[in-house]
């Protein structure tokens, strides 16, 4: 990212883990360090951050630099492709395509699998949504009613509306699922109705942490 009028980049990288954040690093931080946000993640030695810490900081660098470039080419009037063209027989010429080719492949695929071992006992876990309906009722009479998931993992759930056995699909306001900030998701849908029809209306809840599906009212 880059401050407007000021000149200047901004640089974060996050790492994720099936939709768990376990580092996270940002050049505008008063001492910019590569952080462990999961408590797991504080299992790996002052060695490895120091390495990350390095790592993103050059990584900083290097992408201020290919800002600039990319400026440089719609300055000269490139179109899209051009730029990217110009970029990939840079990447060719300096050996980067075939690094980051050997770390996708090779690096990249060691550290998740050692991350899913140690992560393994939040990473598989299994936390039921907790659940409710709000009814709430407009000036003009008509009632909106929203079924909340609150506090669950992993992050797949399914929530649908029904009228009678009938699905409303078509006819909810669902959000996406979102982090609720301490590692686990929340997610709502809703759905308006007649006043004095809402018991004709039932939310179904499907998440793997559940027994069995959930019919709310």
């Amino acid at each position: 990212m880059s401050w407007p009028g000021r000149g200047e980049s901004r640089y974060i990288s996050v790492g994720y883990v099936d939709h768990t954040q376990f580092a996270r690093f940002d050049s505008s931080a008063e001492n910019p360090r590569e952080e462990p946000p999961a408590w797991w993640m504080e299992q790996e030695g002052q060695e490895y951050w120091d390495r990350n810490t390095r790592n993103s900081k050059n990584s900083a660098q290097n992408h201020r630099v290919s800002l600039n470039n990319v400026r440089s080419y719609y300055n000269q009037s490139e179109d899209a492709g051009a730029a990217a063209q110009i970029t990939q027989r840079k990447w060719e010429a300096g050996g980067d395509a075939a690094r980051y080719q050997v770390y996708l492949q090779d690096t990249c695929v060691e550290w998740l699998a050692r991350h899913l071992e140690k992560g393994k006992e939040t990473l598989k876990r299994l936390g039921p949504p907790k659940t409710q309906v709000t009814h709430h009722t407009s000036p003009e009479g008509h009632v909106t009613l929203r079924c909340w998931a609150l506090g669950f993992y992993p992050k797949e759930i399914t929530l649908i509306w029904q009228r009678d056995g009938e699905d409303l699909t078509q006819d909810m306001e669902l959000v996406e699922t979102r982090p609720a900030g301490d590692g686990n998701f929340q997610k709502w849908a809703s759905v308006v109705v007649p006043a004095g029809a809402e018991q004709s209306y039932t939310c179904h809840v499907h998440h793997e942490g559940l027994p069995e599906p959930l019919a709310l009212r």
